[in-house]
């Protein structure tokens, strides 16, 4: 979600109506995305919850979801220490000053007759 602010605020800057009404249409997509990331992670937390007070009581208790998401997170973390925090925040800015200049160019050639 916050890549999608900054290239929206950059394409505010840089371009006019024809990127921030795209931007503005897309946005319905957007939040419905996240709604739907946001009951996913809910639904995750309820059930961490009824884990974690069912490990009290027998803690050879199978952590289904929990599982996943840990081992997801260590190959994460081993991600970002193999490749380096830094390089990959050159990445992503990267993928940033390439989304910004695809908007721009689209812009320019909308606007040309």
């Amino acid at each position: 979600m916050g890549l999608v602010i900054t290239a929206l605020t950059v394409a505010i800057a840089l371009a006019r109506d024809s990127v921030v009404g795209m931007f503005h249409s897309s946005m319905r997509h957007a939040n419905r995305a996240a709604a739907v990331l946001m009951l996913i992670m809910g639904l995750y937390v309820a059930w961490y919850g009824i884990f974690s007070l069912r490990v009290r009581s027998d803690p050879g208790t199978g952590a289904g979801p929990v599982d996943w998401v840990e081992r997801w997170s260590s190959d994460a973390t081993r991600f970002v220490s193999e490749v380096g925090a830094a390089r990959l925040g050159i990445y992503l800015l990267g993928a940033v000053a390439a989304m910004v200049s695809v908007s721009v160019l689209v812009t320019s050639l909308r606007r040309e007759p």
